[in-house]
């Protein structure tokens, strides 16, 4: 999976020390542990081509015990040409029994000298039952039922969301992107600017980006809800009902030129 190496990871040829080492071995063992937790990642991470080349070896070793021999690699779009030349003769010609999975979300991204030598499988959303149903077995009766609608409602089919969901509720921050993204919608743009402007004086930098990846995931939700015709009753209700009009909305600003001077302005 793709990591932030600091300094004292790599000596001064640029190569991984013991320390790196160490690094992403409990970096590896923490993931096998909760693999379903999102990473916390605060810059530009890579997936470094000494790791690469480790996983070569791994893989043309072959399975300890006799069997399938299986490799599970995360962010391969975060892959430099240096690591990708590093497996292009493994992806080539792979041993027998052996399974790589390249996992991305975001493909169009992949090297093209990597995407060129895979099957794309892709991978359907959870449905939020299933979400529900996880969530509950991890935290039992710890978490409240409005925390587990919640987290499932807001998830977009990833339960690593919904588990950073349940310990990270959204709170008031799901009040403050309703008010957001209706002053979007009215045209109140100088308004807007200036609770843009008084979020960037506070600081709080994390704050901001998870309010704005919950305006993402309030509209992406609600519109997928929308057009898959899920009545009122089959799940938790989002905080914005009213997505016909949204999208009338939208399709007015369209055709009046309005969504291109919302853009610009």
């Amino acid at each position: 999976m793709p990591v932030v190496l600091e300094r004292e990871h790599k000596d001064s040829d640029g190569k991984l020390n013991a320390e790196g080492w160490e690094f992403l071995s409990s970096l590896i063992l923490n993931r096998i542990a909760e693999p379903y937790r999102l990473p916390r990642q605060g810059a530009s991470p890579a997936i470094p081509v000494e790791w690469v080349k480790e996983v070569n070896h791994a893989i043309g070793r072959g399975a300890v015990e006799k069997g399938k021999n299986i490799a599970i690699i995360d962010g391969i779009d975060s892959m430099n040409k240096e690591s990708a030349n590093a497996m292009l003769a493994t992806l080539e010609e792979p041993p027998d029994d052996t399974l790589m999975l390249l996992m991305t979300h975001r493909p169009q991204a992949v090297l093209p000298t990597i995407a060129s030598r895979c099957q794309m499988l892709r991978f359907g959303l959870l449905p939020s039952a299933d979400i529900e149903k996880g969530l509950r077995a991890r935290y039992g009766a710890a978490a409240a039922q409005s925390t587990i609608d919640e987290a499932a409602a807001y998830s977009l089919g990833s339960l690593g969301r919904a588990i950073d969901l349940c310990e990270n509720p959204i709170g008031e921050l799901a009040e403050e992107s309703r008010s957001l993204f209706e002053e979007c919608l009215a045209g109140g743009w100088l308004r807007l600017a200036s609770r843009v402007d008084e979020l960037a004086r506070q600081g709080n930098d994390e704050r901001i980006e998870r309010l704005l990846m919950h305006l993402v995931y309030l509209f992406r939700s609600d519109m997928l809800r929308s057009v898959s015709s899920i009545g009122p009753g089959s799940g938790p209700q989002l905080i914005v009902p009213n997505t016909r009009q949204i999208f009338s909305k939208l399709v007015s600003m369209r055709s009046t030129g309005s969504a291109r001077m919302a853009i610009y302005r």
